[in-house]
């Protein structure tokens, strides 16, 4: 055999003898595969019974609570209902307010003269609240003589007494004046219904008269018709 680089060498066609190997078990042998594990059936989808709200506008107000909501709902309700109590309300009011501002200038006035005279105006009026005649031009004594009861006639007589007796009227004198008479006046109004005893509180009749207006400008009773 010819090469490049030694040129033409022997070369030997029969191979080397080789022993032959054992002849192997050709069976075939089973393949063992891995086991595998069998996932568990999907389970079922779980029906949502109520859809995910969308994503609130970050812009929007608040959502108001319920209660805040029938608030505002019973809200313009009650102020009419409470505004047409008020005008109701307002006359009677007023009434019994001037009332009580008469009574407390008379038992608070400053002399106790003029506290003696301010009771009988008290009882008198009251006797006009009540549903009694009592004449604009009537004396002391004319009134208790018309006036239901016994009171009267005692409160009159103490009362002229003050306004024209010969002696200055003492604070004891004006104190005792002032409880007959509250006596007369709750004596005025037993036996009445409730019904009876608001309607002479919000009479009018003794704020008509007059008489307490001319008052406020005296400071004395001497002007008192006996």
């Amino acid at each position: 055999m010819d090469t490049a680089e030694y040129g033409w060498v022997l070369l030997d066609p029969n191979p080397v003898v080789r022993e032959i190997p054992e002849e192997s078990d050709q069976t075939p042998q089973p393949v063992t595969r891995p086991e595998t594990i069998v996932p568990p059936p999907p389970a079922e989808p779980q029906v949502q019974e109520q859809q995910t709200p969308p994503q609130a506008d970050p812009d929007a107000p608040p959502a108001r609570p319920f209660w805040l909501q029938l608030l505002l709902a019973v809200l313009p309700w009650a102020l009419g209902v409470l505004g047409v109590a008020a005008l109701v309300l307002l006359p009677i009011v007023v009434v019994l307010v001037l009332k009580r501002l008469r009574r407390r200038r008379r038992r608070r006035a400053p002399a106790a003269r003029a506290r003696v005279v301010g009771a009988w105006d008290e009882y008198r009026d009251a006797l006009l609240d009540n549903g009694h005649a009592v004449a604009a031009t009537a004396t002391r004594r004319e009134v208790a003589v018309a006036a239901p009861g016994d009171a009267a006639t005692g409160l009159s007589a103490l009362a002229d007494r003050a306004v024209f007796g010969p002696s200055d009227v003492d604070d004891r004198t004006a104190d005792r004046m002032w409880d007959a008479t509250d006596a007369a006046v709750a004596e005025l109004r037993s036996g009445r219904t409730r019904r009876e005893r608001f309607r002479a509180a919000v009479s009018l009749r003794s704020l008509r008269s007059g008489r307490w207006v001319r008052r406020l400008r005296t400071s004395g009773g001497r002007s008192e018709r006996r």
